[in-house]
This record gives C-alpha cells, structure tokens and sequence, in this order.
C-alpha cells in the first residue's frame, strides 16, 4: 500500500491546483446568491463567512427605471473593506421567476457564463471594478434584481481563507406611454356614486389613497374592496399605486 502514497498523494495536489487555477478564470456558473440560483462563491472558497451588506453594483439606469429595449452599463466594484489585491465575481439579473435582460461584454476583463444569463471575471487579476452592458426585456417584466457575488482572495493560490461578499441592487421599470394609457383605459372604480363600498379594479394596486377635494388624506389600504361607510357624503380623489405608476379616479360617495 505504501508504495501508491506518493502518487495519490500527488494526484489529490494536482486536482486542487487545477481546481484553483480554474477559478481563476471566472466563476463555475450560478454562485451569485441570487434566488433563482441557490449559491455563492464560498460552495468552494471556505474560510470565512459572507458578508451581505456591501453595496458593490451600481449602473446608469436611471431612478425612474429602466426602459424596455434600451442598453446599460452595470458595474461591479471591489467590496470596500475588501484588503486583497486579487478579486472575482459573478453577475446576473432577476424577477421573482426568471432571468432577465440581455447581457454583453465591454471588455476582455469579463466573459458571459449561464448560457450568457451571468458574467464573471476573466481571468482573476488585480482589477478591482469590472463594467458588462445589460439590455433591459421587453415592456411590462417590472422590478428586475442584479445579484453579485465577490470573492476577494488571499492569493494562496487555493480555495480556503477567501472572503465572500455578497449584494444585490433593485431597478424598477419606467412604463412607456402607451403602456401608461393601457393602465389607464383598464383602470376603473365603481360604483360611482357609491355608497358604502368601492371596487379598485384592472390593476394590482400596491397602495390605495383617498382624498377630499381640499387635498386631504382620508383614506389608505392595501385591498382593492374597500369600506368607504366612514366617510362624509362628497367629492373624492382615488390614487392607485401600482405597477411603479399612480393612476387616479374621482368618485362620489353618497
């Protein structure tokens, strides 16, 4: 038996130096943390806990949202209380069900991964922020999540000590105008005049505010059926967020 030692033992150290040479190619695909893929990066960089509260992505999108079919640049910066000199990372995009968005390289310092639904570094260097083009879907996909993994590495040329950084950033979508008239037509409240109940009806409103005439807030819900028995006969505005747009309806209660 002893004479196999030396030759396992030199296969095992042949595997793991593979191993980290790999990675430091880019990311072994679906290590961003994301819902949709279950990991990061320390399934295989152990030694330290993740750290989740570093804001590391940004982009140009702009706080208004995204707008269906146009281009932007997200980037990925070094966690900043990251010491090392060699990082990678994993980047993808999100809804609640699905990947999202079209992405596309700006540079050899990245590559696309996760059948081009992710992009990681390539090849792990000194670089501490990396930039990757994201084409937003078609209208209507609302909220979309970017999720990032970051390894900052202790440069052993392994897999143990790294540190694990992990983020996410939210972007609404801005509706165009002839999505916004759709939301309107579908849009109804009723009965008008009512008297003890309205119905908020054709979109999923987050929020619900009523107003008097004089610019008072009477009323705020969550539900759609909403009891108006309290309120004094008159003239009322209705606000309904929903879908990152507030659409309005006047009724009269009875």
């Amino acid at each position: 038996m002893k004479k196999y030692r030396l030759p396992l033992l030199l296969a095992f150290g042949i595997v793991a130096l593979t191993s980290a040479t790999m990675r430091s190619g880019g990311s072994p695909e679906a290590k961003t943390s994301s819902p949709l893929d279950g990991n990061n990066c320390s399934l295989c960089h152990t030694g330290n806990a993740v750290i989740t509260n570093e804001e590391f992505i940004s982009s140009n999108i702009p706080e208004t949202g995204y707008v269906a079919g146009e281009t932007y640049v997200v980037t990925i910066s070094k966690p900043s209380t990251s010491t090392s000199t060699r990082w990678g990372f994993e980047l993808t995009s999100e809804t609640e069900n699905e990947k999202i968005g079209t992405w596309a390289i700006k540079s050899e310092a990245t590559k696309l991964i996760t059948d081009k639904s992710a992009v990681t570094h390539n090849p792990a260097a000194d670089v501490s922020t990396w930039e990757a083009d994201w084409t937003a879907p078609t209208s209507g996909k609302g909220e979309v999540i970017f999720y990032a993994a970051v390894n900052s590495s202790n440069g052993n040329f392994g897999t143990s000590g790294d540190q694990i950084y992990t983020s996410s950033l939210k972007v609404s979508e801005k509706l165009t105008v002839g999505f916004e008239e759709e939301l309107a037509n579908i849009f109804k409240v009723y009965p008008n005049p009512c008297v003890d109940q309205i119905t908020v009806e054709g979109v999923n409103a987050e929020l619900v505010e009523i107003y008097t005439v004089n610019g008072e807030k009477v009323l705020s819900t969550t539900e759609q059926s909403i009891d108006v028995s309290a309120l004094a006969a008159g003239n009322y505005l209705l606000k309904a967020n929903a879908d990152s747009e507030v659409l309005q309806s006047t009724f009269t209660k009875k």
